[in-house]
């Protein structure tokens, strides 16, 4: 992480200690961040909000992803919430000024789902 990116290394700690403290260290699963490109993000875009979430999402993704969950996107893609087996998990609303969430508190919200929702995942045989 050092030598490729330097610049994340803070972020890449920061987001490993939430893994660790939500216990889902050695978890494999997809990160994905939707973002909005509608007029009334532009401020977000211009100001490098929007990168600082990216950034940040990134090195939550680098604890976790592993490109193998393709189920994610079936599961998005039914015309109806309550069709899911299991509903996705990590959606919060970081407010109107995300970088004013401190990542710590950023990478608990991302993460305090997720062992629900790989319990309930299991439960429902989408996961072994």
């Amino acid at each position: 992480m050092q030598s490729q990116a330097p610049d994340l290394v803070s972020l890449y700690k920061t987001a490993g200690s939430s893994v660790r403290a939500h216990g889902l260290e050695g978890v494999r699963a997809a990160v994905y961040l939707v973002l909005d490109r509608s007029g009334s993000m532009r401020p977000y875009y211009k100001d490098g909000t929007m990168q600082h979430l990216g950034e940040q999402v990134l090195s939550l993704s680098a604890h976790l992803d592993d490109n193998e969950f393709a189920f994610l996107r079936r599961l998005d893609d039914l015309d109806v919430p309550r069709h899911r087996i299991v509903d996705n998990a990590g959606f919060f609303h970081a407010g109107r000024d995300p970088r004013a969430v401190p990542d710590d508190l950023l990478y608990s919200r991302l993460l305090q789902e997720f062992p629900r929702w790989l319990s309930s995942a299991r439960t429902a045989q989408v996961l072994q």
